[in-house]
């Protein structure tokens, strides 16, 4: 077996955590630190918002991390990259969801502090959670080979 470093990102949702508790599953939490100790890099890597990433990591003991959908990298417990969408970008992604009638809800600062026009957001993301049905391995692999093509 080779002596070579790897390097290892995982998210968190769904992937080190149970989907019904929202707990790390701790068999996940020894792998993680046996990779460390083994001499990888592990990471975490989410769309999380930094100050709820930071929380889980911390728990954990995990030091690296790529979150705010790769706007932000922490590296041993530093900041290193904290980068927002150009502000230019954020209002023409906002004038055409506006235009299509889609909710949208925005974090200006690394907080649960929110901002929004209206309900919209709220109301289409619980319509949508209502609505989510379960899907098989097979479908998942249509997906992804749909997105790729």
């Amino acid at each position: 077996m080779s002596n070579q470093k790897k390097y290892f990102f995982f998210d968190i949702d769904g992937t080190l955590t149970d989907d019904a508790t929202h707990r790390i599953v701790p068999s996940a939490k020894v792998a993680l630190h046996q990779l460390e100790k083994n001499g990888h890099f592990v990471s975490i890597a989410t769309g999380r918002a930094h100050y709820k990433t930071v929380s889980f990591t911390n728990q954990i003991g995990i030091h690296n991390i790529v979150c705010a959908g790769g706007g932000c990298l922490e590296y041993q417990h530093k900041i290193i990259k904290n980068e927002p969408l150009p502000f230019e970008k954020v209002q023409e992604l906002l004038k055409h969801a506006d235009k299509e009638n889609i909710g949208w809800l925005l974090m200006l600062e690394d907080s649960d502090k929110v901002y929004m026009r209206d309900y919209r957001f709220l109301e289409q993301s619980e319509a949508y959670a209502r609505n989510l049905q379960p899907i098989s391995m097979n479908q998942i692999w249509i997906i992804q080979r749909f997105q790729i093509s």
